[in-house]
């Protein structure tokens, strides 16, 4: 046999790990005993010509062999320090896997990535890692057991992103919060997350906000949310689901076993959308928080959610803020806090109720003392001295209840500007100035003359034309003249809007004119539909 044989440092951490692929198994850590003193360690194989680092071949069959250690007692057992420091030498792969997987998928490595992979915390929005950058992070993750939140969301990952995030997430299942929002994303990407919300067992919070998900994507989405094995909080906010993706949705949440919270605002759903998934609300399992904010909930929704929060035990947060409850729609909704003993919160802010809705949204509440609310959000809207006297009577039931509203009328017209003006007030009176007429200033908003406007196009042609309005100030907008709900603003709305208003710096005035148009749109739509049913008919 050969003398003794030399070896690198190294060597005794044993070959340089593998980079693994996205999909591969994650290997079981296994602590490599020390061998005993006086003993060989020998393997054999038959055929071929084969060498190991520390060890010859001899003939047909190779024997490797590793020179005997000094016989040392102390070393004949493993201990704890041992697999701990056989563990962080493991651990230090996890730099060179990333590296590696950057190479091959040609990206440059990110430095904040390889900072703070070994934290629990890992959040990396707008980094535009892009689809290729997700794939070599989604391969270093494959082993990694540090990180139990990860938010890639606004990377621009496509749908080869969310294929290698989903096949990581066959192997990791460390991760419990996930965020991906604000990334466009396709049937493939749905796809493989649908798998990956029904099949691993350990992520708790995932959120698909501004993904731009849309109702043919329903059918997939609904089927995740009916099998999802753990999933408590699902973020589906800021997308384009509408009344077609209601069935599908509110299957889903009827079935779920472990669906706590859900949030589908600011999507395109309507008073019938919105009465569907209602009924999913009543018949769910486990959820206790839904967010509706601005959809399109309205008289019919109202009902529908009403009937829910009687018969529901478990619901204790329901946000309906900016949902176009008008005073009718908020009474009706109203009836159901008149048996329900679950619900904590409930946020109806925004919305054209003014302050007789208010009085009947807290009236019910006299008469139900067994009910726990905790606190009712009426934000931005004024009450007066009958609510005021009403909820008088109701804290004599329930102390404890806490109402936030938008001030009282008296205070609020004392506080007020004169010259406080609506937006589109701001716009009327720069027509006026510029002496132009409406038509040809909607086309110069209006790029593409389609007689139509979204939002980026409303705010770009704004600032094209110096006419300044804040975020607050163009949703409003788009709040009073998209009546459809389709996400633009068509030139017969805005004109018929703008023709009804005048140069004049009345707060309230404005308010009047605008519930005037809103409630006059409604009577419109209400007309439509009635007449569409009768031509409909037999």
């Amino acid at each position: 046999m050969s003398g003794p044989i030399s070896r690198d440092k190294s060597d005794s951490r044993g070959p340089p790990a593998r980079t693994p692929s996205v999909g591969d198994s994650i290997t079981q850590r296994k602590s490599v005993s020390r061998p005993q003193s006086g003993s060989t360690q020998r393997r054999r194989s038959s055929g071929g010509s084969r060498t190991s680092a520390g060890g010859t071949e001899t003939g047909e069959d190779h024997v490797f062999e590793q020179q005997s250690p000094v016989h040392d007692p102390d070393k004949e057992y493993d201990t704890d320090l041992e697999i701990e420091e056989n563990e962080k030498t493991f651990d230090r792969s996890w730099e060179e896997i990333y590296t590696e997987a950057c190479k091959r998928y040609n990206v440059v490595p990110a430095s904040y990535f390889l900072r703070n992979m070994r934290k629990e915390t890992l959040i990396m929005r707008h980094h535009g890692l892009g689809p290729k950058g997700a794939q070599a992070i989604a391969v270093a993750l494959v082993t990694n057991t540090m990180i139990t939140k990860l938010d890639i969301s606004d990377n621009h990952i496509e749908d080869m992103g969310f294929l290698a995030i989903a096949e990581m997430l066959k192997e990791n299942f460390y991760i419990l919060d996930l965020a991906l929002a604000d990334n466009p994303i396709g049937e493939l990407g749905v796809t493989a997350m649908g798998e990956i919300l029904k099949t691993n067992p350990s992520l708790v919070s995932v959120s698909l906000s501004g993904c731009e998900l849309d109702d043919s994507m329903a059918t997939i989405l609904g089927d995740a949310i009916e099998k999802m094995q753990k999933v408590e909080n699902l973020d589906l906010s800021h997308n384009k689901l509408g009344d077609k993706s209601a069935d599908a949705i509110a299957k889903g949440i009827s079935e779920s076993m472990s669906l706590k919270s859900l949030d589908i605002s600011w999507n395109n759903f309507r008073s019938k959308g919105i009465a569907t998934i209602a009924k999913g609300i009543k018949q769910a399992y486990s959820m206790t928080k839904v967010n509706l904010s601005w959809n399109g909930v309205e008289n019919e929704g109202a009902l529908q959610l009403a009937d829910a929060i009687k018969s529901t035990d478990i619901l204790k947060e329901l946000d309906l803020t900016n949902t176009r409850l008008n005073t009718e729609a908020a009474v009706n909704l109203a009836k159901g806090l008149a048996t329900n003993e679950t619900l904590l919160v409930l946020k109806v802010g925004k919305n054209p109720m003014e302050s007789a809705g208010c009085f009947g949204i807290i009236t019910p509440l006299i008469a139900n003392a067994n009910s726990k609310i905790q606190k009712i959000h009426f934000d931005d809207i004024l009450v007066n001295q009958d609510f005021d006297e009403q909820f008088a009577k109701v804290r004599e039931v329930h102390p404890d209840l806490e109402v936030v509203t938008g001030g009282h009328e008296g205070e609020r017209k004392k506080r007020v500007p004169k010259n406080l003006q609506h937006p589109l007030l701001k716009i009327k009176n720069f027509i006026d100035e510029k002496e132009i007429k409406l038509i040809d200033f909607f086309q110069q908003v209006d790029k593409n003359n389609s007689m139509t406007i979204n939002k980026e196009e409303f705010r770009n042609g704004l600032t094209e034309m110096g006419i300044v309005l804040t975020d607050e100030e163009i949703a409003t907008v788009i709040a009073v003249l998209d009546r459809d709900m389709s996400g633009t603003i068509n030139y017969g709305d805005f004109a018929d809007f703008v023709d009804t208003l005048e140069p004049d710096s009345s707060h309230d005035l404005v308010k009047t004119r605008i519930m005037h148009f809103i409630r006059l749109q409604d009577k419109r739509a209400q007309e439509r539909a009635e007449a569409q049913e009768n031509e409909t008919d037999p």
